[in-house]
């Protein structure tokens, strides 16, 4: 996945310090087999976060007009939304909603080896649309982030409504988000020449 620490060094943010940047090197060069996707519960508990999971977004269905109350991730970036940020627009978040992946793997079709096929794929991260999120025992399911399915309601909204953080991402699956969303929103190598 990565050469060297050195050509690596390039990418990682700048304000980590040299021995967090060999950290992460070094965790990201397990990636798949191996990840610590979060951080203890509790870190950053009040702080909303690009990349956390949290219970208490509102989504509206577009054919009912229903709403409903659900898990997602934050895909709005930390700066745009953090609370001290006092830009005098209505600011808004921006999210994908979490659902358990065996609800995906339920609406898979093709045989049972295919399907499986699919599931791993998404485990590993080689999903674009997806963003894979492990179990948490006692919290949550093995689940996914529907990177394609985003959503936005009114940031004082969610900061006042009833709301409970599910994870806040560790800095390497951090990292991993980052390059998915990336990969997901931004194809500078689609094939398409703009003339």
């Amino acid at each position: 996945m990565l050469g060297t620490f050195e050509e690596a060094q390039v990418f990682f943010p700048k304000y980590l310090s040299p021995e967090n940047q060999r950290e992460l090197y070094s965790e990201l060069k397990q990636f798949p087999e191996k990840l610590n996707y979060y951080l203890p519960s509790g870190a950053f508990s009040q702080d909303i976060l690009q990349g956390d999971g949290w219970h208490g977004f509102v989504v509206i269905d577009f054919e009912t007009l229903a709403r409903k109350t659900i898990s997602a991730v934050v895909l709005s970036n930390s700066c745009d939304i953090d609370q001290a940020n006092q830009n005098g627009s209505s600011r808004k978040i921006l999210f994908a909603p979490i659902v358990e992946l065996e609800r995906i793997s339920q609406l898979l079709t093709g045989t049972e080896e295919r399907r499986a096929d699919k599931v791993a794929a998404v485990r590993r991260q080689r999903v674009s649309t997806m963003f894979f999120l492990p179990e948490i025992p006692g919290a949550m399911k093995e689940s996914v982030a529907l990177l394609d399915d985003a959503y936005q309601q009114p940031l004082n909204r969610f900061l006042t409504s009833d709301r409970r953080k599910l994870f806040t991402l560790s800095q390497s699956a951090f990292w991993v988000f980052l390059i998915k969303l990336s990969i997901h929103a931004c194809r500078a190598n689609e094939g398409i020449a703009r003339k």
